[in-house]
């Protein structure tokens, strides 16, 4: 019996944030908030205890449907999805990103970076189905985590498992697909998610780091929101390092959507300040970061010298960690360790008119941690699009689906289509290449041909510019926290004691433990560590004037 293939191209060009999707959000220790109203209101129904990497999706509604640790996957009536447990994150992972599938609604892609700290931790990724799973109390779908995505690692150029913490998203200018950012080392790698699913070969761009990033430097990573045509550049990208604490980094870069790349526009230093991460307004040229103090930097107006002011001075024992805008309502809200109230930047648009409410909102009894969750990036595409080429090396997680590319398809590593895929058609212009141990199980329905791939219309035209590299340096706190640069932890990680290494006076210092309960306290420079059980801890040091100073440290 003869087979008729049609295929079918349905083109619709809208990708932007999610609005109803980021109306939830739940971080900390069983802390929660919902922006849909006028005004954000506490959740305290939350299940999950997490320090730092988190991610709430609600649906276009702004109804919950899960949220994570990047160790534990929820659902929306609280429990662990099925097959949600253990997904590949850590306790103290610093990031993880969200995207929905490009090509079929109600799936979902969590990646989860490394944790430093855990031996065989790896930056992955994972697939929520929200058409699978256990029938809720409403009647549908709880969501399941797909047996063959679930931890999928993410290599780097040269086939290697990547271990940073750091992770972030952005949309692609073709306005269908998303890039997911990972620097590592001195490399930032740029991994295309598009309908024709998540593309391993990178993209890369050099960080021109004069000490990369590697096991022992805990940073993390954001993309603004585009800004304006004219400058030769989409986007700018920030990385913030706040251990080890003699080698601060807060850098800003300029970079391009369309390619996915790192460009030589723009470059910033700001030196010395302290700083988790960094969020930027919701047109994209105004960046916040600090800790114990916030600062504002003008990125629209610092051509050849850096625009800047304070917006907070600081206050005895509060830090900031987590800074993130959420689409709902484009505020920008700040998260302090084992704090009642979520803070928030005030009118974080206006360069020269915001401010820091330190209690935004009450938290009703629960606790913030470090993290927040990053918004949720949404595609319409809905429909095959073509990107350059695709390897493919895990079982086949589509049903009826259409891959379509420029180049070359290459399947490798146990790749698998059975009956349960039901049409598998791939589509390249130059070349398909079934490499040993794939496999087409009977009962499949595969079809593999070589076609030109459809280019999209409707495709962002930009306006090129001659823009001169324009690179700035920013130095911050060098009179004002002096402790803060001078201080050092070692040996960590640790076997029998660590010693804290400072200027200044230590008042006191307490150790907790992943569950946010203080297992050691005591002052002095030494701390006896071999009783303790391994693992990774949250030092809190108090030094002389109250200064109060946090490290991660790991006990082995």
């Amino acid at each position: 019996m003869k087979r008729i293939y049609v295929i079918l191209v349905l083109i619709v060009p809208l990708l932007s944030f999610a609005q109803g999707e980021n109306d939830n959000w739940y971080f900390g220790q069983y802390a929660g908030v919902n922006f849909s109203g006028p005004t954000p209101t506490a959740l305290t129904d939350s299940q999950m205890y997490a320090e730092e990497a988190v991610g709430t999706v609600s649906d276009k509604n702004g109804k919950l449907l899960f949220y994570t640790n990047g160790v534990d996957i929820y659902n929306r009536q609280h429990q662990v999805m099925l097959n949600g447990s253990s997904i590949g994150g850590g306790l103290s992972t610093q990031q993880l990103v969200i995207a929905k599938n490009p090509a079929y609604p109600g799936q979902y892609y969590v990646f989860t970076a490394a944790e430093i700290s855990t031996p065989g931790s790896y930056v992955a990724y994972t697939i929520v189905d929200m058409n699978q799973g256990d029938i809720g109390g409403d009647g549908h779908p709880l969501g399941k985590v797909l047996t063959n995505a679930k931890r999928l690692p993410i290599l780097d150029s040269s086939g290697n498992k990547i271990k940073t913490e750091a992770i972030t998203i952005e949309d692609h200018a073709d306005t269908y697909s998303f890039w997911i950012l990972v620097p590592n080392g001195n490399t930032l790698y740029s991994y295309r998610l598009s309908a024709s699913g998540f593309n391993p070969v990178p993209v890369v761009s050099g960080l021109g780091l004069s000490s990369p990033l590697d096991e022992t430097k805990y940073f993390g990573i954001k993309v603004s929101p585009q800004i304006d045509y004219g400058k030769g550049f989409t986007n700018y990208l920030s990385l913030n390092m706040w251990i080890p604490s003699n080698y601060y980094m807060n850098k800003v870069y300029s970079f391009e959507r369309s390619t996915g790349q790192i460009t030589n526009h723009f470059s910033l230093d700001v030196n010395t300040s302290i700083s988790y991460i960094s969020e930027f307004s919701s047109y994209g040229k105004i960046m916040y970061l600090g800790r114990d103090k916030i600062y504002a930097i003008n990125l629209g107006a610092s051509t050849s010298f850096p625009v800047y002011n304070q917006i907070y001075s600081g206050a005895p024992g509060i830090n900031f960690y987590g800074i993130q805008r959420n689409i709902s309502n484009t505020d920008i809200y700040l998260s302090t360790p084992h704090y009642g109230y979520l803070s928030k930047i005030n009118n974080p648009d206006n360069y020269g008119g915001s401010s820091v409410n330190l209690n935004a909102i009450d938290l009703k009894g629960k606790l913030t941690y470090l993290g927040l969750p990053q918004n949720v990036y949404l595609s319409n595409a809905g429909a095959t699009e073509c990107i350059i080429d695709l390897a493919l090396q895990n079982p086949e997680t589509y049903s009826g689906h259409t891959y379509s590319v420029n180049n070359y398809i290459i399947t490798s590593n146990n790749y698998t289509v059975d009956h349960t895929n039901q049409s598998i058609i791939m589509k390249a212009e130059n070349y398909i290449s079934l490499l040993p141990n794939t496999e087409i199980k009977t009962g499949s329905d595969f079809f593999a041909t070589i076609a030109p791939c459809e280019v999209l219309a409707g495709k962002m035209q930009r306006a090129s510019a001659a823009v001169s590299n324009q690179k700035i340096s920013l130095t911050l706190d060098l009179r004002e926290t002096p402790e803060e640069s001078s201080i050092n932890i070692y040996p960590n990680p640790a076997s029998d004691f660590i010693k804290i290494d400072t200027r200044s006076k230590v008042l006191e210092w307490e150790i907790y433990d992943l569950s946010g309960k203080i297992v050691l306290k005591g002052n002095g420079e030494k701390i006896e560590v071999k009783s303790m059980i391994k693992g990774a801890y949250l030092l809190n040091i108090t030094l002389e004037k109250g200064k109060k100073i946090t490290k991660k440290i790991i006990v082995n």
